[in-house]
């Protein structure tokens, strides 16, 4: 088999042909590198976006209803505290003053929420100030321009003192 091969090397050879070239390898493309990759990504996102917008923002919602008619205490809040809710602590120390809270009604007529505006003083006072009002007041309730009730809000003022007896 050298021999053949030899031979027809040498005939190629005399006859002025190169023997055939080697076929060449084929070539394989190579796969899109991760930036085209994240380009064609991007492109896509981009065309979802234009096609299937974001809806639009819901309206704000309506303001509350404005008070037309503020809530009403049904009673005198004075009257609502009563020698035993007076704190142990300022009763032994002969602690008195005066406690302004802001009471939040709602449209039931319920307390819901007491701050202290200014305080007596003493903290055991402003506390229980806020937790008897929470507990025991009443209102008739705030009457907004649809007619309906409606929160509203309420300042009072408790004067805490000390009898001797």
């Amino acid at each position: 088999m050298r021999y053949i091969v030899a031979i027809c090397l040498i005939f190629a050879a005399a006859c002025g042909s190169a023997p055939p070239a080697p076929a060449p390898a084929p070539v394989v493309p190579a796969g899109p590198t991760f930036e085209q990759k994240m380009a064609w990504i991007l492109r896509l996102e981009d065309q979802r976006i234009l096609r299937d917008p974001a809806p639009p923002p819901a309206p704000p919602a309506p303001p509350p209803p404005r008070v037309v008619q503020t809530a009403k205490a049904k009673g005198s809040l004075q009257g609502l505290i009563q020698p035993d809710d007076y704190p142990e602590s300022a009763l032994d120390a002969g602690v008195g003053g005066t406690v302004r809270v802001r009471l939040e009604i709602s449209a039931q007529g319920k307390v819901t929420g007491c701050s202290v505006q200014k305080s007596a003083g003493n903290s055991s006072l402003d506390r229980a100030t806020c937790s008897v009002l929470q507990r025991r007041a009443r209102f008739t309730p705030a009457i907004g321009n649809d007619g309906q009730p409606t929160n509203d809000s309420y300042v009072a003022t408790i004067t805490w003192q000390v009898v001797d007896q």
